[in-house]
């Protein structure tokens, strides 16, 4: 079976395992060796907060010769897919428009981690929040993925775990998850633009480690998606270790087939071409 985990960190981002070699040759090796076909490597790039100095610069340059030497040693056992999780672009379009310009990545995925002027969800303390401010926050992150996306037609390959705020507020939603319903014209303005310009849907293996039961976004979304004619899926581990490469690929695979869907997103032609699941 076709087997694909298209969303890699390497030691060039910031928050990497460093406990671990995660130099792009043994993130490749370490794929190979669990029986991956396709891997991209996808190191963060969060152009907001390097602009402003909260992160170190990326040495892009060396990344890039080391993940292309990586790429060139395995040839033929390992498809690897150049990229970059470009974070939070249309916060510093200038700097986004640079960086995509000056490297010929074959995979981009676009992320939002934070509203403008808001901390990283992650860093976030939801037990002070109301159901109503935890609503409101969730409101302006789908209003900013609008604009994320319309940035992002014809440079994205794939939105990154939309949704990503679930990942660390499931636990503090008294009333249960929030559902598409809520949002509805906001989830279907973004996925309509999506489909219309061939912006893949990642589905983030991560929502299974974080103990929601399923990939980022929920299944509920990824029907909607389906629904409304969308059919390009790629997977992704968000791995920032060796150990978690692939992790819950096949989990996520089954939840595809679970509603109905045959088929995830291949890049590595250069345009997104669909692979059958078996």
């Amino acid at each position: 079976m076709f087997s694909a985990d298209t969303h890699i960190h390497t030691v060039y981002s910031f928050d990497h395992d460093k406990r671990c070699d995660c130099s792009p040759m043994a993130i490749c090796q370490a794929a190979y060796e669990k029986g991956l076909n396709e891997i991209a490597l996808t190191d963060h790039y969060c152009v907001n907060a390097i602009s402003t100095g909260a992160l170190p610069p990326v040495d892009l340059e060396k990344r890039q010769a080391e993940i292309l030497e990586a790429k060139d040693a395995f040839s033929g056992k390992l498809t690897v897919l150049y990229g970059i999780e470009l974070g939070q672009p249309a916060q510093n379009a200038p700097l986004a428009e640079e960086v995509l310009r000056k490297h010929p990545f074959e995979f981009v995925i676009g992320s939002l981690h934070n509203e403008e002027s808001v901390p990283d969800f992650y860093y976030l303390d939801y037990r002070a929040m109301s159901h109503y401010e935890l609503f409101t926050l969730w409101e302006h992150y789908l209003k900013e993925t609008i604009a994320h996306l319309t940035w992002g037609i014809g440079r994205f390959q794939t939105l990154g775990h939309l949704n990503y705020q679930e990942r660390y507020l499931h636990a503090y939603l008294k009333d249960g998850p929030i559902r598409r319903l809520d949002f509805a014209d906001l989830y279907h303005e973004i996925f309509r633009i999506m489909i219309d310009h061939e912006i893949a849907l990642e589905l983030n293996t991560s929502g299974f480690r974080k103990g929601m039961g399923e990939p980022v976004p929920r299944l509920e979304f990824v029907r909607y998606y389906r629904d409304l004619g969308g059919k390009l899926f790629t997977i992704g581990s968000d791995a920032h270790s060796p150990a978690l490469i692939g992790d819950g690929v096949k989990e996520t695979v089954d939840a595809l087939r679970s509603i109905g869907v045959d088929r995830i997103t291949s890049f590595a032609s250069g345009s997104p071409e669909p692979v059958f699941l078996d």
